[in-house]
Formats: structure tokens, sequence, C-alpha cells
């Protein structure tokens, strides 16, 4: 409990109890802890909403510009989240548990490198739209090395066949940042200083 002192002639400081003040570090945390549900969900419900048009996702342009946006710890969360709850929702992906480690891995290092480009400087949404474009090629890589390494089966030939059939994602993704990124990551960051004022 916080105290409010007052000064008495004749008797010296008197300490008076008072209500802890609105805000600090018990309400900037249900902030947080707000916002990164939030982002979670969006992550999740982006990914359900896609899942009937092939190789189309938005889970790459939500990860960039939620880092860009609210930073590198709440976008993390988030995206573990996000791994953790995908098995549960896709149950048939608990068949492939190459699937769930390349999740945490290549998300987790998504979110870390979007992070350190952001605060190096990067602003402009082509150069965004490129390393979507570089970690999208990446994706397939981490995933194609987890299957890889857990079962066994050829590296080569299931690779050259993701990046074929994954051609649309690769375009869509490009696009999207490019089109995308500053109007909404302004947007965000907008809405982010506000609801913490």
């Amino acid at each position: 409990m916080d105290t409010l002192i007052l000064e008495q002639e004749n008797d010296g400081p008197v300490q008076i109890p008072t209500e802890k003040p609105t805000g600090g570090r018990g309400r900037s945390l249900s902030r947080r802890i707000t916002i990164t549900a939030a982002l979670a969900a969006l992550l999740i419900v982006g990914k359900f909403s896609l899942q009937l048009i092939p190789w189309v996702e938005v889970v790459t342009i939500f990860v960039i510009v939620f880092t860009c946006a609210f930073g590198w710890r709440m976008t993390a969360v988030a995206v573990n989240v996000f791994c953790a709850l995908d098995p549960i929702i896709y149950p048939a992906t608990m068949s492939f548990p190459s699937i769930i480690v390349g999740y945490f891995i290549f998300w987790n290092l998504f979110c870390g490198l979007a992070w350190l480009l952001f605060r190096s400087g990067a602003r402009l949404s082509i150069f965004w739209a490129f390393f979507a474009l570089f970690m999208t090629a990446l994706f397939d890589v981490v995933m194609t090395a987890a299957n890889w390494v857990m079962t066994g089966a050829p590296f080569i030939p299931l690779y050259v066949s993701s990046v074929i059939f994954n051609g649309v994602r690769y375009a869509t993704n490009f696009g999207a940042l490019l089109l995308l990124f500053t109007p909404l990551t302004v947007f965000l960051t907008k809405l982010n200083g506000a609801y913490n004022k």
C-alpha cells in the first residue's frame, strides 16, 4: 500500500495510507497481456479464415507488422501461442511432429529477425516485401529440414516440390507486404500508442 507523507508542525511527518494509483506496472502488464492475446487470436483466425484458399496465408504479413508495431516480446509470445494451438486446431498435424517443431523454430526466428531489422532502421515496404519473399523460401527450407531430420525423407525432392507448389504463396506474400506494410504498421502503431495512453 502506498503512503502519502504530510508534514506536521510539532509531531513530525505523518504517513497516511492511500489507494494505489491507477496505472503503473499492474496496468501495463494487463495491457500487454490483452494486446498479446489479441495478436495471437488474429494469427489463428487469419490462418483459419484462409485455409480453403490454397497457398495463401496472412501469418507472414501479420508477424512482420505486429513485430514492427508492438515489439518483439509481445509478438514472440503471440507467435508461440499460435504455434502451440495450431496442432490442436488441426489435429492431423499431430501425425507430423516435424511440422510442430518446424513451426516453433521458424516463426520465432522470423519474429527475431524482423525485430532486429526494424530496430536497425528498415522502414521501406519494398524491403519488407523482399524480406517476406526470403523468409517464405526459408520456411520451406526449415520445414523440409525438420521433416528430413525427424523422418529421414529425402531433402532435395521434398524441397523442390514445396517450392514449385508454393509459388502462389511467394507472390501473395511479396505483393501483400509491398502494398500493406506501411499503412498497417502506421495504423497499428497509432492504435498501440492510443491504447497505452
